[in-house]
């Protein structure tokens, strides 16, 4: 079709470079898809927000330097550009959900020990 002509130099061919990349996106989108969803599971609906909006505000923001990448990635493509955006948003989504989900967690788990009565405490009389 023409649109694969447009964007890519070889209709239907990517170098292993850009492959790569991709499956390093979709494997860090699926790990931010599985952790937002705990989050929600956990009851932290706002991890999950905080999460996800950091992940677009992210790839939104590497996509826009694309002309500032050139230097790191010769002439940034703009597949490529998407390519980097949706790697670097999708990792950085999975990571801070990981670190909200582990931090909601340890305070629950703090909540229970506090309120949990301990075996050896006396009974009043």
């Amino acid at each position: 079709p023409p649109v694969l002509g447009a964007l890519f130099p070889r209709a239907g061919s990517l170098p292993g470079g850009d492959l790569a990349l991709m499956v390093v996106g979709v494997a860090a989108h699926v790990g931010l898809l599985v952790t937002a969803q705990a989050n929600v599971a956990a009851g932290h609906h706002r991890g999950s927000a905080v999460a996800w909006v950091s992940a677009l505000a992210l790839a939104v923001a590497v996509f826009a330097a694309g002309p500032l990448l050139d230097p790191v990635l010769g002439t940034a493509a703009v597949v490529q550009r998407v390519e980097w955006a949706f790697a670097a948003g999708s990792g950085a989504g999975w990571a801070l959900a990981m670190v909200l989900l582990l931090r909601h967690a340890r305070r629950e788990r703090a909540r229970q020990h506090r309120d949990t009565p301990r075996p050896d405490a006396e009974e009043p009389a």
